[in-house]
């Protein structure tokens, strides 16, 4: 029995922000070193961490089941997926936005259909260009961009409700005219307006909009995402804590490696709880 997305996530979280701790073991895993297996790696230009092509991730697809077991992962997003046929073939779009355990982020993930409710990631030469700028009310945290599956960002010690985050200037370049128009057809039938989602289309099979208050039904009551958002505020609380403890304020490998050296233990402790 295959492990769950939202498992593989945790598993991935608490690796990457437990790797500095053996770093003085014979293992010698260092924070970056942790990350980067697990298919993650640092931006310094924008302070940020962003998946690799060939993240772990991409072995396990996608289930709808994963959305929905986000928030027991201490993950409260917004979850926005956009399913069209084309080609004889049944596709998924999917953003995603809100705060990640300690992190704020957003997500854009490109499947196909495989069997049942089960999705894969698009191979490589279905890949499609992909970028977007990350917003908190008003303010920029950080842009992606590139060709890829799964487009990402996340930024270590900053707070955000899903509400208060857009994902500005979503453009999309599919790799045919009639994909992008089949996504097109799919995105107005989901409740996207050209007028309130800043909806545009380009020559180059490319389609523009902005990702705001989802269309989609979210799995979890507005009750248990203010719990979630609570638990998940005092994570963030406690990783700037002993950020600040070890004199750093940004987040490099080399900061979360201090963060995790022994004095500062105390943080993963409750970051797990």
């Amino acid at each position: 029995m295959k492990a769950s997305n939202s498992a593989v996530k945790r598993l991935i979280l608490f690796l990457i922000f437990s790797g500095a701790f053996f770093s003085n073991s014979a293992s010698a895993l260092s924070f970056e070193k942790t990350a980067r297996t697990a298919g993650f790696i640092y931006d310094p230009a924008q302070d940020i961490y962003v998946t690799k092509i060939d993240s772990l991730q991409r072995y396990f697809g996608y289930n709808g089941f994963y959305d929905r077991m986000a928030l027991p992962a201490a993950m409260v997003i917004d979850a926005e997926p956009v399913k069209f046929d084309y080609g004889g073939r049944r596709y998924m779009l999917e953003l995603w936005k809100g705060q990640y355990n300690v992190m704020a982020g957003a997500e854009i993930g490109l499947y196909e259909k495989k069997h049942g409710y089960n999705y894969r990631c698009v191979s490589d030469e279905n890949m499609i260009y992909m970028s977007y700028s990350l917003y908190k009310n008003g303010v920029k945290l950080f842009d992606r961009e590139g060709v890829h599956w799964w487009l990402t960002g996340f930024k270590p010690g900053v707070y955000a409700a899903p509400e208060e985050l857009t994902m500005e200037n979503v453009y999309l370049r599919f790799n045919s005219q009639g994909m992008r128009n089949a996504f097109l057809k799919a995105l107005y039938e989901a409740g996207y307006s050209d007028a309130r989602d800043n909806i545009v289309i380009d020559a180059e099979n490319g389609v523009g909009f902005r990702f705001g208050a989802p269309k989609n039904h979210q799995s979890w009551s507005k009750a248990a995402r203010e719990l979630g958002l609570k638990a998940t505020a005092s994570m963030v609380n406690h990783l700037n804590q002993a950020k600040a403890k070890a004199g750093r304020s940004d987040n490099s490998p080399e900061t979360m490696d201090l963060v995790f050296d022994k004095p500062h233990l105390g943080f993963l402790f409750d970051l797990f709880n």
